[in-house]
């Protein structure tokens, strides 16, 4: 019998000939089952590791000729190989089973972003290049996998970041996640300027489209580089079909950071609607994911004048965020501003529950006063008006109130308004001068009155006059400012009531405005084969209804992402 050479490689040999035939039948999904990296490997791999270091060891110099193996596994041209790209992909691949220490993890990391470096390349073809898909999709998960863990690992990169360092000492914090989500990126546009196929349908390449896409922005938004996703974003509003097209778990996720990054750039609108449409296509039983989406859809819909109803709240995904949002809702409802502050501060019990972004979501709320949200009582569809009857409040004579907050924050009943204490700086008053206009001021006292120069208003006036102008302009309170005579006018409030007519329901007013255009910048739809725009994804009352488009075209350029 005859003995096995010492450099034979029959286990080498027969997976490149089950490579070739995987190519010529251009079976992606089956060439990503094979080209397995992740441990633990099985004996197969391991016996084919063996042979790769006795055959071609690394340092040997005969990767050349690991090359030269690997290049009959694409068609030949009059010019060489139809693909070669393929042969350096695969080289690749084996000197990384040879090689990798996974003892060394930022090795491995390095080598991974090389591999999957040329995998893009490889993908790249335009004949050839979707047959490498999954497996480009599937070294995107392993590197981005990587990345993070290795990010939670800061004593293993911080030498890292010293190399980052200019000559001042200061650090662009360039991290390992966001180095992955830069190769990414250059998957996801290989993936969207595919131009074979049939024009607007998602076939070769552009399948990949969202996958890509949604991996990338996981990474983005993991590593806080928000900017970078608006050329993401201008890019698939140009260039991807409607994301109708593809299957529902990648227009959730899609639809998921899309709203989360609306939301970041405080278009609270267009939030909604995404985040509502990912809710309502998210499988009933994927109870994290839809909770994921709730936690930002509530809050995005607080500040738009609407709070979840009871009947959202006892769904199973919502599990503990009534305990987080309802008591918020209640406050806003009484309008103690004492108590909205407490609660949305940074060191209020709830901030260990809140991360980073949803620090974000707080100071926005901040931004909205209590008065602008009295609630109706919470009732069964998913979302309830903020305000749909002010009779409800039982609060119906606001020219002569029954009583006052006293120093303290707490409730003082009074028989007769003339009991009520000399108002200082930080007292508003609503008066009926007779004409049918309701006027509020601020009213000091005397000492304050001698101590403040007439022609100069005080700082605390001219914030007020800010506030109110911002919302007189955005239609959150009817009537006029007199800056002169600082007094805010609401005509016809002897009819309704001061508060029902200088202060309409938030809700109804953001709906009116922002439905007039049903696009959402981000979101790619289908036209609407009946005109009037773009056919709306999902269900659920104003979903779909989108809001303004906004100009992107001085998006921040890809190129200038660092890594």
């Amino acid at each position: 019998m005859w003995a096995t050479p010492a450099h034979a490689t029959p286990v080498l040999d027969n997976f490149l000939s089950s490579i070739r035939d995987l190519i010529h039948a251009r079976d992606g999904a089956k060439l990503q089952d094979f080209l397995q990296l992740e441990p633990p490997l099985s004996p197969v791999y391991l016996q084919m590791v063996d042979e790769l270091r006795r055959a071609y060891p690394s340092d040997s110099g005969k990767d050349e000729q690991l090359l030269s193996k690997c290049e009959p596994l694409v068609p030949a041209s009059e010019v060489g190989s139809a693909w070669s790209a393929f042969p350096l992909f695969m080289r690749l691949y084996f000197t990384f089973l040879r090689d990798v220490n996974l003892e060394n993890l930022l090795e491995t990391y390095e080598l991974l972003r090389v591999l999957l470096n040329q995998c893009i390349v490889a993908l790249g073809d335009s004949q050839y290049g979707i047959i490498v898909l999954p497996t480009a999709l599937y070294l995107c998960k392993v590197l981005a996998k990587l990345a993070i863990g290795l990010d939670r690992r800061p004593e293993m990169i911080a030498h890292l970041l010293r190399e980052g360092a200019d000559a001042e000492g200061a650090t662009e914090k360039v991290t390992l996640v966001e180095k992955s989500a830069n190769v990414v990126r250059e998957a996801f546009i290989k993936c969207l300027t595919d131009r074979t196929g049939t024009l607007g349908k998602p076939e070769g390449r552009r399948t990949g489209i969202y996958l890509m896409a949604n991996l990338c922005l996981k990474l983005l938004f993991k590593c806080g580089k928000l900017r970078n996703a608006e050329q993401m974003f201008a890019s698939i509003n140009a260039q991807s079909p409607p994301l109708s097209y593809f299957p529902a778990p990648q227009r959730v996720t899609y639809l998921y950071y899309l709203g989360r990054y609306l939301f970041s750039n405080n278009l609270f609108y267009p939030a909604q609607t995404a985040l509502q449409s990912a809710y309502d296509q998210c499988h009933k039983q994927a109870l994290s994911q839809r909770r994921l989406i709730l936690t930002y859809l509530i809050p995005c819909n607080i500040i738009l004048g609407r709070f979840p109803s009871t009947a959202l709240i006892q769904r199973p995904e919502c599990e503990d965020l009534g305990e987080k949002f309802v008591p918020l809702c209640h406050i806003i409802n009484r309008g103690d501003v004492t108590a909205f502050r407490a609660y949305l501060a940074v060191d209020s019990e709830n901030a260990d529950w809140a991360n980073a972004d949803r620090s974000r979501k707080r100071r926005e709320l901040k931004r909205w006063i209590g008065f602008v949200f009295p609630l109706m009582p919470i009732s069964a569809p998913m979302w309830v008006s903020s305000q749909e009857h002010f009779e409800s409040s039982n609060c119906d004579d606001y020219v002569n109130p029954t009583g006052y907050f006293d120093p303290a924050g707490e409730w003082v009943n009074v028989t007769d308004a003339d009991h009520l204490p000399e108002p200082d700086l930080t007292d508003s008053h609503l008066v009926d001068d007779g004409s049918g206009e309701t006027y509020a001021y601020i009213m000091g006292t005397e000492e304050d009155a001698e101590e403040v120069d007439a022609d100069s208003p005080s700082p605390l006036m001219h914030e007020l006059e800010s506030i109110l102008a911002s919302l007189l302009a955005q239609d959150l309170m009817r009537g006029y400012l007199t800056h002169n005579n600082p007094r805010y006018a609401i005509p016809g409030s002897r009819v309704k009531g001061a508060l029902p007519t200088g202060f309409p329901n938030v809700w109804q007013t953001v709906y009116s405005r922002e439905s007039q255009d049903d696009q959402v910048p981000g979101w790619v739809k289908a036209p609407n084969p009946f005109g009037g725009g773009a056919a709306a994804q999902g269900t659920g009352g104003p979903v779909g209804m989108g809001g303004r488009v906004v100009n992107l075209s001085g998006a921040r350029p890809v190129s200038t992402m660092a890594g």
